[in-house]
């Protein structure tokens, strides 16, 4: 595959996140494949294997969820309110609070450790039966009043933090674990095949968020194994501060490697300030991105063919439909719980991005099997 190099750049100031040289780098050219057929053939079959409308995995044994969570109050603390695709997922969760018979709150806050502790608080006056710390609400910065909700007969768990490999976190009982491990493969298997083994990877991690070291290694790991001839360099971009550290990254690692040509950052918020930046210093076809979350701006960008090459999604609905069953196990006595629910992932490029919608929307595009699946698990009809 004949890349193209990035047009002349402007002269910018080194960026303020680091950025750092790692590994596996060869005298390989873009012109030359270094793909044997037989690598080639385990990646086309382990992309196409995601490409499709997933198929549902049950979590766990038959529950019967209207008398786990009949009648019960189910609070959700999010990391933030500001973030559309939490939001998503308690959309999908309030739909269901008909047809199951509990009742949700979410609980309305801006970030701060403060709101967080306050809305435990509530939580345990309104007499919640289960409290979610949903997206990145830490826990591990919780532990005195996650103790005291615990001590007034709350169950407390977290979900879609964490990967799958990291266990239960800390201070609560449950977990439902997020797929950045296989994400992250997918991530390098994916630029592994388009560039036909020979690219120059910028990584974008979050040190924060407690899944970005998992995610991290395993989009290493995969291009290691897939992809040694590959020069990857990792850029570290502090989330509260996206709006100018993601940008400084690109533009830093585009400076430090004019050869740059797929940019990987982890969580696909970051990509409206990776765009803008290559557009004013790539032409389009030339640097891509690879990318995971599945936002429905993001799969937008990917329709238009420029910049955006690949969006590992996740359906908001399945990540609510995977919290409340947990939540109605933990009310049920189930203890300490496989933190692997089975949430499904979907490859999204340019053979199906049409199927997201047009524009695209939360959770449209990933079929109705793992809805009709947890039904069924449940003892519900549709």
């Amino acid at each position: 595959m004949n890349f193209l190099k990035p047009k002349r750049m402007a002269a910018v100031g080194l960026l303020a996140a680091s950025v750092a040289l790692v590994g596996f780098s060869s005298n390989g050219t873009a012109e030359e494949s270094s793909l044997t057929p037989e690598l080639r053939a385990e990646l086309e079959e382990l992309i196409a294997s995601y490409r499709g409308e997933p198929d549902f995995v049950a979590p766990g044994d038959p529950i019967d969820i209207k008398a786990a969570l009949g009648g019960k109050l189910i609070y959700g603390i999010s990391v933030t309110s500001a973030n559309p695709f939490t939001e998503g997922i308690y959309s999908s969760i309030r739909k269901l609070e008909p047809i199951i018979g509990f009742q949700f709150k979410d609980w309305q806050n801006q970030g701060s450790l403060a709101e967080h502790q306050r809305g435990i608080a509530q939580a345990i006056t309104d007499g919640a039966a289960v409290i979610d710390l949903t997206g990145g609400s830490d826990p591990r910065l919780l532990g005195p009043q996650l103790a005291e909700a615990k001590a007034a007969g709350i169950k407390v768990m977290d979900s879609h933090a964490s990967g799958l490999t990291q266990g239960i976190s800390a201070n609560v009982e449950a977990t439902v674990g997020a797929p950045y491990e296989i994400c992250g493969l997918l991530q390098a298997a994916y630029t592994a095949l388009h560039s036909e083994g020979n690219a120059h990877v910028l990584i974008i991690k979050s040190d924060e968020i407690t899944g970005s070291p998992v995610q991290t290694k395993a989009i290493v790991d995969g291009l290691e194994k897939y992809c040694p001839n590959c020069e990857v360099s990792i850029a570290n971009a502090t989330v509260a501060q996206w709006a100018t550290t993601v940008p400084a990254a690109v533009r830093g690692a585009m400076l430090a490697d004019p050869e740059l040509n797929y940019i990987l950052p982890l969580y696909d918020p970051e990509t409206p300030y990776i765009v803008p930046v290559l557009r004013q210093l790539a032409d389009p076809g030339t640097v891509h991105v690879v990318t995971y979350a599945g936002t429905p701006s993001v799969l937008d960008e990917i329709a238009k063919g420029d910049y955006v090459l690949m969006d590992v999604g996740e359906s908001n609905e399945h990540i609510g439909l995977s919290l409340l069953d947990l939540a109605a196990r933990l009310l049920l006595g189930e203890e300490n719980p496989p933190v692997d629910r089975k949430i499904p992932m979907r490859i999204w490029d340019s053979s199906n991005v049409t199927e997201a919608g047009t524009p695209a929307a939360y959770s449209v595009g990933y079929g109705d099997k793992v809805r009709q699946g947890f039904f069924k698990l449940w003892g519900l009809e549709e």
